[in-house]
């Protein structure tokens, strides 16, 4: 199976589009787009969702699951997993397969000690169920603040409500399990919302 940045490497000659072009679409530096190709960073899931939306691809193709049907079965060892994300304070790992026919994701976000999810004001489709495996975390949904310990869960019902969540400790990781639907990372791209609305 091709590597990630293989996948975005091979798509963006096929479309005949420059590095510094890809990187201009999707707002990053054609330095770090570079490292992304050579797989020696890796994109934020937002990040590889514009990369997929200017390629004409879906991420899972990106990713080299497309190459195979759909899989049943996920090892834990062939989990997809995206780290450095949010400065390098959280790691999703993929439970399920990427698969943009699929409607539900089940994953595992692991938080650094204070890392946190992405700006408070993000909103996606879809709905989401949060399960806090260990630690201790703040949800945070429509600027209504919770705070989890381990065992305790969060529906979401409308994630167009604008939601985040950091893990409270400075010490100690914090994992929490996601099931979310329709599959997230095969959704329209993650957004901002202006304050206030």
């Amino acid at each position: 199976m091709s590597s990630l940045g293989e996948n975005i490497r091979q798509v963006r000659k096929k479309r005949k589009m420059s590095q510094q072009e890809l990187a201009r679409k999707v707002e990053v530096t054609s330095g770090f787009l570079s490292q992304i190709e050579n797989g020696k960073n890796a994109p934020s899931l937002v990040t590889l969702k514009k990369l997929a939306s200017n390629l004409g691809v879906s991420v899972g193709y990106l990713m080299g699951e497309e190459e195979q049907k759909s899989r049943l079965m996920v090892r834990a060892r062939e989990r997809y997993k995206m780290e450095d994300f949010s400065e390098g304070k959280r790691c999703i790992e993929y439970l399920t397969d990427v698969d943009a026919q699929s409607s539900v994701e089940v994953s595992i976000h692991t938080l650094r000690p204070l890392g946190q999810s992405g700006s408070p004001n993000s909103v996606h489709e879809g709905q989401e169920v949060w399960l806090l495996l260990e630690g201790s975390v703040q949800i945070s949904v429509d600027s209504q603040a919770y705070t989890m310990s381990a065992g305790d869960c969060y529906y979401i019902k409308d994630c167009m409500t604008p939601h985040t969540y950091v893990n409270l400790s400075a010490n100690q990781e914090a994992r929490m399990l996601c099931i979310a639907t329709p599959q997230f990372s095969g959704a329209a791209l993650e957004r901002e919302i202006p304050m206030g609305l």
